[in-house]
């Protein structure tokens, strides 16, 4: 490929991204507006024992759904661990964390390194000569 052709490749790229990041922030705004609304209808449904709510566009149905969360971990992790079950953890890693643990010289046994592709984009200035 031709370095014309690679570039215009990039430039392509950074607009495309540019779109995207703009996209985001919409988005980005749009979901704590709709945070704010699911707060609100939330709160009502609670208050007033309401289950299902419509309006002239949209309904929606409330329930509560019990879901576990680890008030000992250190139980937890022992329970998985005696029991040979630890299909009750998600598998992944803390990156920064393990970053932390290279840094300060700790080698943590299971883990290898693999290289990620990555691109970092900046917008080129053109100036014209006077």
């Amino acid at each position: 490929m031709e370095a014309g052709e690679l570039g215009a490749i990039v430039d392509e790229y950074g607009d495309k991204r540019a779109e995207r990041l703009a996209a985001d922030k919409v988005a980005k705004a749009l979901k704590s507006e709709e945070q704010k609304l699911v707060a609100i209808i939330v709160a009502a449904c609670n208050e007033d024992d309401v289950h299902v709510v419509g309006g002239s566009r949209f309904s929606v149905k409330h329930d509560i759904k019990t879901k576990p969360v680890a008030k000992d971990w250190n139980s937890v992790e022992a329970w998985a661990i005696e029991n040979g079950d630890l299909a009750i953890f998600q598998r992944r890693l803390m990156e920064s964390h393990i970053k932390d643990l290279q840094d300060e010289g700790v080698t943590v046994p299971g883990l290898e390194d693999f290289d990620v592709d990555s691109l970092s984009v900046s917008g080129i200035t053109l100036t014209k000569d006077k």
